[in-house]
Parts: structure tokens; sequence; C-alpha cells
């Protein structure tokens, strides 16, 4: 039994201006070639106000496509909300209910009335500064929009250098109001150009979102009430570690990969603070799971499905054969263990993290510089000699630090790389 035409568009209608962008992909738009035009979407739920399409004649680079994009009407946007009131009272939730699904659990604009950037298939290499709340969707299957950062930057950076729009022209009546606090990346991949770059996306300002975003590099996040929160993404391949939070920042990953990286998963230093929700998982990078400083909480963990790796990393290396070798032993395995989250302390160890390497200690000490008791130079000196900073107290390891066999070695100086 066929519906009415009539009754067709105004289930259509209804649906996609309480759901929005969302609602129209997912359903109308696939499903019936009739309400699929771009064009129809924007006159429903956006009161004839194009999308931002990048590119386009209009908005050729993602930035322009920022600075461009447009909000809807005050009416699409008065109807919107009125349609999601009384689909509300039908389903019997209260007004509460219905303001919490304003920021629903996919991160994506219900209603699809704010400024919305879509990014179509293809590598945009430009540097992109969020300087407007907006959303910034790629357009297509996953990985298909990719955005590529030149030089040193991040590719993608939340600074919160935007001003408002209520400013009167003058560079000196511009006010400062939406930075871009509260965007919303989806559905991109960001990665950098320069594999030096340690970090894809840097995020100093805000609370922004990024959902099923694939960062080819490192997530920089750092600021007092700087607060990004992370869906279903995949950090992978970063120089250094994989997510950096710092100058009491937080930051929170549900449902995501940190695979990879060149040092650490997770690094939380100078009062940063991170929560692992969902099923999280920290693997294959070179160092730890999670490394952080004394002056940091650490990172909490909600849910039973986050996964840090590992507690040992197992490596079979090749050496070449050796005629002085009575044996003539041709490889060996080496067992690194290590905690996945630890906990620097202060002194030598908080240093060397610092600076990369251990400073000279003599100079400081000529210099009047004096160190805590739990790490002073005396105890620095005790760890080069005995190869060892931490105990299995500490660590809540079982292992024997101590050689036993020929060829197997477990070595607990997790800040040194392995060597053949």
């Amino acid at each position: 039994m066929e519906l009415p035409e009539d009754l067709v568009e105004r289930i259509a209608e209804t649906c996609v201006r309480a759901g929005g962008l969302k609602e129209w992909c997912r359903s109308w738009r696939g499903t019936c070639r009739r309400f699929s035009s771009l064009r129809w979407f924007e006159a429903v739920a956006r009161g004839g106000v194009p999308l931002a399409v990048v590119p386009s004649d209009r908005c050729p680079t993602v930035q322009l496509g920022v600075s461009r994009a447009r909000s809807a009407t005050e009416d699409a946007v008065a109807r919107a909300a009125a349609t999601r009131r009384a689909l509300s009272r039908i389903a019997g939730r209260s007004e509460d209910d219905d303001d919490d699904d304003d920021d629903d659990d996919d991160g994506w604009d219900v209603l699809g009335t704010g400024p919305t950037v879509l990014v179509t298939p293809g590598v945009h290499r430009e540097n992109v500064r969020l300087t407007r709340t907006c959303a910034l969707i790629g357009w297509g299957s996953r990985g298909s929009a990719v955005i590529e950062g030149s030089g040193w930057e991040p590719a993608l950076a939340f600074a919160g250098l935007g001003m408002s729009e209520r400013g009167t022209g003058d560079t000196m009546g511009w006010s400062v109001g939406d930075t871009g606090e509260r965007s919303v990346a989806c559905n991109l991949s960001i990665r950098s150009r320069n594999r030096a770059q340690a970090f894809a996306v840097a995020v100093v300002n805000g609370a922004p979102k990024f959902v099923r975003c694939d960062l080819r590099g490192g997530l920089l996040v750092l600021g007092w009430k700087t607060s990004p929160a992370a869906l279903a993404c995949v950090v992978r391949d970063g120089r250094g570690c994989g997510v950096k939070v710092t100058d009491h920042g937080e930051a929170r990953l549900d449902g995501c990969v940190v695979e990879r990286c060149g040092t650490h998963g997770l690094l939380l230093e100078r009062g940063g603070r991170a929560v692992l929700a969902g099923r999280t998982v920290v693997r294959d990078n070179d160092l730890e799971a999670v490394l952080h400083t004394p002056d940091t909480d650490g990172v909490a963990l909600e849910g039973e499905g986050v996964d840090l790796g590992p507690p040992a990393i197992v490596r079979v290396g090749v050496r070449k054969y050796d005629s002085d070798d009575e044996e003539g032993d041709s490889g060996h395995v080496s067992v690194v263990v290590r905690p996945n989250v630890r906990r620097l302390r202060v002194g030598a160890e908080t240093l060397e993290h610092l600076h990369g390497h251990a400073p000279d200690y003599a100079w400081l000490k000529r210099g009047g510089f004096s160190f805590d008791d739990d790490g002073g130079d005396e105890d620095y000196e005790e760890e080069e000699a005995t190869g060892s900073d931490y105990d299995e107290e500490e660590t809540g390891s079982d292992y024997d630090f101590d050689d036993d066999d020929e060829g197997v070695s477990a070595s607990p100086r997790i800040n040194e790389p392995y060597r053949e």
C-alpha cells in the first residue's frame, strides 16, 4: 500500500526538521530520490540558506568555508525547535530531556541550523583555523575527505582567534565573542604533510568535538578550560606522543584508538587530565600507554572496555654470524618489561623527561640548583649504576629484572630505546 504523496512529503519535512543533516543523510536522502537534493534540505531545514560546500566557487578552500558558512534563518530555527518539542511530547519526554538532546551522542548539530561546512572527498592541502563555532563535516565515506597541513603548524587548530560578528567593522570596535569553542569536526582525515610535525590537531581553547575522525599525527590539548572530546576516532602514526594534555587542559576519549605513535600513547603534564571511556584502546606505541608527571592526577577510566595493551613487549632481534661465537647463535630475544601507566618522580627523572636528556648535574649543583630528597642527584647516580629507576612495589610488576638466561634480558629502563 502506497501513502499519498503529500503525506510522504509532510513526514519527510518533519523528520528532517527534527533531525537535521544527520536524519536527512541516513534516511530520506538515501531512500527517496525526490528528497535527495541538497537544495531541498536547505529549503526545509535552513529556510533557504545554502550550506558552505568546499570546494565551490563561493568557498574554494576549507578556511573560506569556515568564514563564509551561514546559520539558518530565525524562522527555520523556530520551526525546527517547535517540531522537536512536538515530537518529544508525542514520545512522552519532558522538556528537560528535549534540552539534553540538543547535544546528542554523535556530536552532530541535530537541528542542522548552525554554520555547516561540507568538505567533499579529496585532499585539501591547507592549514585550517577554526575561528567560529561551526560543523566541519567530511562528505562521503570515512577517510575520503582529507585535510593535509603543511609546514610546522597543525593541519587543524582551535586557537580562540575569532571575533564576534556583532562588531562595528572597525577593528577596535570588535568584541571578543564566539571563537569556535563548540565546533564539531566529523568524518575527516586530518594529517600533516611534514612528517616531522608531531601534532596534526591542536586545541588551545574551548571544547570542540571530534566524531569518527582519523588523525595521522598527535592531538595537542593545552590551556585551562580547554576540554575537547573525541568519539570513535583513530590517532595513529604520530612522530611523538598520541595525545598530549598539558597546562590544566582535559581530554575525553570515548571509543577511540591510539596506536603506533613514536613515544607515549597519552602524555599528561602540568596539571593535564584525561578520561578514557567506552572501548578506548591504547596499543603498539613505542613507550608507555600513559605517562604523567607528578603534578597531574593521571587518567580516569570509565567502563570496562578500556584496553591499555600488554604489560610486556617481546622483541626478536637477528644478528650476523660471528666467527668468534663458539655456539654460533644467530638470534636473540629481548623482553622489555614496563608498566603501562607510569608516574614520573620529582627531580632528576622529571627533568630528564622535560628536557629530553638528563642535564649536567655537576654544573647544576655548582649553580646552586638542588633536588628534592626523593629524586636528588644521589638517587640519580645510584639509578645510573643499577640501571633501575623504579622498583617492583611501585610498578606492581612480578617480573624479575635480573638476567637469568643468556640472550634474554628484562630491562626496566623504559626511558631508554631498545638497542640490539
